[in-house]
């Protein structure tokens, strides 16, 4: 069989628009070189929309590639509370967006221009590794499971009553 060689996954682990950069291996989004806080589900989403920048992304499409499909979360309000994460971290402003524009009834779209990335030309960029990936959901559903638990024992509290 030929050696066939493995694609470079560092190739473009920065991705740059204006002040801001997004890296992807560390999971970082960084302004003027310092980082800024977004959780990991917002950076997500961010990233999701940085991969097609400039095209719009259906809500349903972030859901798939965002939300593992056994995860039972209100998704309307957590990707609304993500998009804002995004916008806060931009400093971004849903009224004027530099950034990130809203698509009314469909879902979002990335607007900036990214550093070194023509029209026509966007980054690929990765997803987190998938132990990283992996590491979180189980977080997430250890804290699903830790709520549930704790809402039963005070349902049978009360019951006790």
């Amino acid at each position: 069989m030929a050696d066939m060689a493995l694609p470079d996954r560092r190739a473009e682990p920065i991705i740059r628009f204006g002040a801001f950069e997004v890296d992807i291996e560390r999971g970082e989004l960084r302004k003027n070189g310092l980082k800024v806080r977004l959780q990991i589900q917002p950076f997500h989403v961010l990233l999701e929309l940085l991969k097609v920048s400039g095209e719009v992304v259906t809500r349903e499409e972030l859901r798939d590639s965002v939300w593992p499909q056994d995860t039972f979360v209100d998704f309307d309000c957590a990707l609304n509370t993500a998009v804002k994460k995004i916008r806060a971290a931009l400093g971004d402003d849903a009224d004027s967006p530099r950034f990130l524009e809203t698509v009314p009834r469909r879902g979002y779209r990335f607007i900036a221009v990214l550093d070194g990335h023509g029209p026509g030309r966007r980054p690929e960029p990765q997803t987190a590794p998938a132990s990283r990936r992996a590491d979180y959901y189980q977080m997430f559903a250890l804290a699903a499971v830790t709520v549930i638990g704790i809402l039963v024992i005070r349902m049978r509290a009360r019951a006790d009553i």
